[in-house]
């Protein structure tokens, strides 16, 4: 990192877009954090999914606050696209997709 702020490429690095991305990223964090069976079926983990959810995570807190990445690749994985694909990819997955629980008595 040379010190030097490079001005945001487009309008995809404003405050609104950046407030959408802390949103989703939050919201996500709470819903995994609250319903952490979402990703779990027989006593094992769905590693896929929750490895997409985590990466959206991380892509949306970068988004939000500010950081963009020099090399394009990073700024690639960790722009605003990914971010939200992956928030609302996994919040569909714990809110619609999941479903309720099997039952225990049969």
């Amino acid at each position: 990192m040379r010190g030097d702020r490079h001005e945001s490429p487009s309008f995809l690095y404003g405050w609104l877009p950046r407030l959408v991305s802390f949103l989703l990223a939050v919201t996500t964090v709470l819903l995994v954090m609250a319903v952490p069976g979402a990703f779990v079926q027989d006593g094992t983990v769905r590693i896929l999914p929750l490895a997409a959810v985590l990466w959206g995570m991380a892509a949306g807190f970068t988004h939000a606050v500010g950081f963009v990445p020099e090399h394009p690749l990073p700024r690639l994985l960790l722009g605003p696209g990914p971010a939200w694909l992956l928030l609302l990819g996994g919040l569909l997955w714990i809110l619609v997709l999941w479903g309720p629980p099997p039952s225990a008595t049969g």
